[in-house]
């Protein structure tokens, strides 16, 4: 049962992060999808190299600054610490329950 508890509690309070993480894995994706997509025109345009470097600098720079820029979100924002009071207050009323204690 407290086993049970504990992942109920972790799903209560991650509900909202969960959303977050979900709309940074698809930032990634679309950043390495727009980097090789930049990656393939650099290619095409070999001959000329300072578009060639252009596109490949930008590429670079969505490849690798997208994390960067993730990390700086701060998850701890987005947790939900006020949702876990019933449950907690649950969880204590049915262990007193259990254990016949006095408070409760």
């Amino acid at each position: 049962y407290s086993q049970k508890i504990a992942i109920r509690a972790a799903a209560t309070v991650q509900h909202r992060a969960h959303h977050l993480m979900v709309w940074e894995k698809i930032l990634s994706m679309g950043m390495n999808v727009v980097a090789a997509l930049l990656a393939l025109y650099a290619l095409c345009s070999w001959s000329s190299f300072g578009l060639s470097r252009k596109f490949t600098t930008v590429g670079w720079l969505c490849l690798f600054g997208t994390p960067f820029l993730m990390s700086m979100v701060p998850v701890r924002k987005f947790l939900d610490y006020d949702s876990l009071d019933p449950l907690a207050r649950t969880y204590a009323t049915e262990v007193g329950k259990h254990f016949s204690f006095g408070y409760v």
